[in-house]
């Protein structure tokens, strides 16, 4: 037998792939804002649990709601379906089979970083209710600084946020009932408007937490020290001048995302949507950050966009490739863990995939901090 047949060999592969992403890691330009990163996550762990809160409420609500689904398709059998629910399988996917669960939630969470990191329902729907009633000031806020810098523009931009926030709130209601028992045509368009709005919510409530991650990053750099109310304050100033931002990614999406599902359009073999809603996140990586720290005009922004793709391209596919990186393995190790347990079949399953957002959500606050840490280093040395 030779030693490739041994378990020399899978243990000498794992090491050379460890001591590779090290060098990665440690050794590219990105390792020093990483560094940083990582100093302001401890600094101020509450990031960190905002994600996780966040990432798990999505999680496991996607399982309970799954789970009753299921229970439902067969009630015919509850008694073999409760026993199949608790029955442990192990049954580990094959290498393509797991490609074909990854590659998507690998590209679209290694570009979040850029436009939104943060998946807002359904704790979106308790905050627009603390949104509506103008907790600590910061609906007052948003909406009077929305007046200060559009003027008239900002009447349509307050009753759009207003009325996505009230989407925000009856969008579960929307949610439970069957369609076949509400199918009527008026319900169905009020349905979808509701949701439609409700994303746009959800995205304005991510961007939103976002700011707040920069404004704490930009305080860590320069030795400052921001109050809770001084900073949602200063988040609901920057906030604003990210509208043009929210509304242009937000239509985006619609027109890319939900539109096909409104119309009933079928889904392509390849989801060219959402690669083109990708690619066009990469090319406009830098513009949520230069809004945020320099307070432009959007067409200044963008501008100044392409000019930092230029300067900075390298450095900027070097970050995407490592955050590619760290998205594989965590995906690959999630996905596998999730089907060999028994996919969607089974308890053990479900919790798996509720549980592994915990260390997915920790690795997006990273990367996220990672990447306006590494915006500012490129910004000051321009």
């Amino acid at each position: 037998m030779g030693w490739y047949d041994s378990w020399l060999f899978p243990a000498f592969f794992a090491l050379l792939l460890a001591v590779g992403y090290l060098l990665v890691l440690f050794c590219g330009p990105v390792a020093g804002p990483l560094g940083q990163a990582l100093a302001i996550l401890w600094r101020h762990p509450r990031i960190t649990f905002i994600f996780v809160g966040f990432a798990f409420s999505g999680a496991l609500l996607r399982e309970f709601l799954h789970a009753w689904w299921l229970w439902g398709e067969r009630a015919d059998a509850s008694g073999d379906f409760a026993r199949e629910w608790w029955t442990i399988f192990w049954q580990p996917p094959g290498l393509r089979d797991l490609w074909i669960l990854i590659w998507q939630p690998v590209l679209q969470n290694s570009l979040a970083v850029f436009h939104c990191a943060i998946t807002a329902f359904p704790l979106s729907t308790p905050l627009a209710v603390v949104f509506l009633c103008n907790a600590g000031g910061l609906c007052g806020e948003i909406l009077r600084q929305t007046w200060r810098r559009f003027h008239l523009l900002g009447i349509p931009l307050c009753v759009f946020a207003l009325a996505a926030a009230v989407a925000a709130v009856i969008k579960p209601f929307f949610l439970w009932p069957p369609e076949a028992a509400f199918d009527w045509p008026a319900f169905v368009a009020l349905r979808e408007a509701a949701l439609w709005l409700a994303f746009g919510f959800e995205y304005g409530l991510g961007v939103f937490i976002q700011v707040g991650v920069a404004l704490r990053a930009l305080e860590w750099l320069r030795g400052m020290q921001f109050e809770e109310g001084r900073l949602g304050r200063a988040t609901a100033r920057r906030f604003v001048v990210l509208w043009p931002w929210w509304l242009a990614v937000f239509f985006m999406g619609s027109t890319l995302l939900h539109l096909p599902r409104l119309m009933g359009w079928g889904e392509d073999t390849f989801p060219w949507r959402d690669v083109g809603f990708a690619v066009i996140m990469l090319i406009l990586a830098p513009l949520q950050a230069i809004l945020i720290f320099h307070n432009l005009r959007f067409g200044k922004a963008l501008a100044s966009c392409g000019k930092f793709q230029r300067h900075h391209a390298g450095v900027l596919f070097w970050f995407v490739g490592l955050t590619m990186i760290h998205w594989i393995l965590l995906e690959s190790a999630t996905a596998w863990l999730g089907v060999a347990l028994g996919g969607s079949s089974n308890l053990f399953g479900a919790l798996a995939r509720v549980l592994v957002t915990i260390p997915s959500a920790a690795l997006m606050a990273w990367m996220l901090c990672g990447w306006f840490c590494l915006f500012r280093k490129l910004d000051s040395d321009a």
